[in-house]
């Protein structure tokens, strides 16, 4: 018997359904792009297909891809991974099937920047956020987006880069003042990892005594501690502790909100910590002031 009337055989007489089943196949198909092997799992190695259904427009466009990001955020193990790159693929294929779209595309760069970055993927990250900043440089939410910039430069090790652009932020008025002052905190602080001590004090010094948040000056405070210790000047590190105590100590005794915060922020102070180990390999410490 032939491999065909053998299949016909093994239906038991009803191979006169495949018809039906191919039109209601043809029936219910959703129209998708062509399957694409976009991504390899970073778990076992494969490539992982993802389609992409064509929306009308590009909101709606967004709107699925953010459904679809949600959903893969509630899952657990591989799955979870899996699927958050395809949202992530989805979100990309905004400006694609959309490309008129620019408000859609911008946005759904946005959350695949934020996603990517999650996931420690800040190539990708960077590329996303550039792509919006192009698309709308001078918008309401580019002063946000290049304060990403500046935090993914960092984090990919471009600490040069990231000080210009921390700098710039810093004066931006398109920021508010706690994106400002966090600007002026790492601008500070990498300047003093690339020994520019100069510069790098005159911005923390000033953050430390006009910042609007006080835990943004005890944290400034800490940075300059922490650059004297390393210079071996613990009389100058030990200074500086003492200013912070003496400007914060009125606002950490009140039992509010943000005199608790202060409180943490002065306990946490690693200045203090590593200028006690300091002194403490000179000999032993006369008394626990410090």
């Amino acid at each position: 018997m032939t491999g065909s009337r053998a299949r016909s055989a093994s239906l038991g007489g009803h191979a006169s359904i495949a018809p039906l089943v191919a039109a209601l196949v043809a029936l219910f198909a959703v129209p998708r792009q062509e399957l694409r092997p976009a991504r390899t799992c970073a778990t076992c190695g494969q490539a992982v297909p993802i389609a992409q259904v064509a929306q009308p427009t590009g909101a709606e466009q967004l709107v699925a891809a953010s459904a679809k990001l949600e959903f893969a955020r509630s899952l657990e193990g591989r799955a979870r991974l899996t699927q958050r790159l395809g949202a992530i693929d989805d979100l990309r294929a905004v400006r694609v099937l959309h490309p008129g779209d620019e408000a859609s595309a911008g946005a759904a760069a946005v959350l695949a920047a934020r996603e990517l970055r999650a996931l420690d993927l800040l190539d990708e990250a960077t590329v996303e956020l550039e792509f919006a900043l192009a698309l709308d440089a001078d918008g309401p939410q580019a002063s946000g987006w290049r304060l990403e910039l500046a935090d993914l430069e960092r984090r990919r090790g471009e600490v040069a880069a990231a000080v210009a652009s921390y700098a710039a932020c810093a004066q931006d008025a398109g920021l508010d003042e706690t994106d400002r002052a966090h600007a002026r905190l790492w601008s500070g602080r990498l300047s003093l990892g690339l020994g520019r001590r100069d510069e790098g004090e005159k911005i923390l010094i000033a953050l430390a005594y006009d910042a609007a948040d006080p835990v943004r000056s005890v944290q400034a405070f800490d940075e300059l501690a922490l650059s004297d210790v390393a210079a071996h000047d613990l009389g100058r590190a030990a200074g500086w502790i003492d200013a912070c105590r003496r400007r914060h100590e009125t606002t950490a005794a009140r039992a509010t909100p943000t005199g608790d915060r202060v409180r943490r922020a002065l306990m946490r102070m690693r200045g203090l910590v590593e200028l006690r180990c300091a002194l403490f390999d000179q000999g032993p410490l006369e008394s626990d002031e410090w």
